[in-house]
């Protein structure tokens, strides 16, 4: 129930962040799409950190617009909290920051002496929010760890072209005393993994690294229980119409000008980006379905303008 509650905050902030990116129409359609979107009534039921995240990562997205507009110290250490708790959920988001100034800097004109206060204010609400994990983990292990340490598992299973591994192409190693120990164990195949199959295939290996991680992060769908027997082909299909409509949204926007829209474009490529460099599969990718649809939605209504075809709601 609680996710429920969530998700449904979502659709609101989706809706509110195409609004400010676009307009009201934009916005609704946005928040249907969302709202309809299969994957995203299902994964509240799923003891999984998607649903939380993805309503942190739109929060964070939303204020960060909102506050762009008037960049004040008090502003950004709010931003510097939300953005400590979505790092706590899912460390992915730890380099955030380098987008939203980009965007500050590109779309808002803001000045580098301006942004290097508000940016410390935003990294000191961060240290303060986050500082009792680093406080953790340095009694736990003996070491200062700043996000996580369990990126080994995913970075090593990465290295296995489609994730095939077999009694051939495995490595064994020995577990560690610990998760920890294990992780930098994990760490060490994978990078060895990486300089081997990059040597036996180059193009091959980066193809796989490239092309076809980004094909599994965006191509397939985080469907994995079936909701009132609707078949997967169907919420397949329905979810690549998303994908492929909000690309041709954003490279649309490329001749309009993208500065504007560049902060949740910037998020989305660099998860991407992210996820190749480990493992890249629908789950990773589902908190990005609802930034998508905003570009998506723009899509959809310029074509029906286009065509004369005036919606207002």
């Amino acid at each position: 129930m609680i996710q429920a509650i969530m998700s449904s905050v979502t659709i609101l902030l989706v809706y509110l962040i195409a609004e400010k990116l676009f307009n009201k129409n934009v916005g609704l359609l946005t928040a249907f799409l969302v709202a309809f979107y299969i994957p995203n009534i299902i994964t509240v039921g799923y003891m999984l950190t998607e649903t939380l995240f993805t309503m942190l990562l739109c929060l964070l997205i939303y204020f960060s617009l909102l506050f762009a507009k008037k960049p004040k110290k008090a502003y950004f250490g709010l931003l510097g909290v939300l953005w400590a708790v979505t790092t706590l959920c899912r460390p992915t988001i730890a380099l955030y920051p380098v987008f939203l100034f980009i965007y500050l800097f590109w779309s808002e004109r803001v000045k580098i002496i301006d942004m290097i206060k508000l940016g410390a204010v935003m990294f000191l609400a961060f240290t303060v929010v986050i500082s009792p994990w680093w406080i953790r983990n340095y009694r736990e292990y003996g070491e200062f760890i700043p996000l996580a340490a369990s990126s080994g598992n995913p970075m090593l299973q990465g290295t296995y072209v489609n994730y095939e591994q077999t009694p051939e192409n495995t490595v064994y190693y020995k577990l560690g005393r610990n998760a920890f120990e294990t992780n930098k164990t994990e760490v060490a195949v994978a990078k060895m993994r990486i300089k081997e199959e990059f040597k036996k295939d180059f193009w091959g290996y980066l193809k796989w690294y490239t092309i076809d991680k980004t094909n599994l992060f965006w191509r397939t769908v985080f469907y994995w229980k079936g909701f009132f027997n609707i078949p997967h082909f169907v919420v397949l299909y329905s979810h690549l119409i998303i994908v492929y409509a909000g690309f041709a949204g954003i490279i649309v926007l490329l001749f309009k000008g993208i500065g504007k829209y560049s902060l949740p474009i910037l998020v989305m490529l660099y998860f991407n980006a992210t996820h190749c460099v480990y493992m890249a599969f629908d789950r990773y990718a589902f908190p990005m379905i609802p930034l998508l649809s905003i570009f998506t939605s723009f899509l959809i209504l310029k074509v029906l303008n286009l065509r004369w075809i005036k919606i207002r709601f």
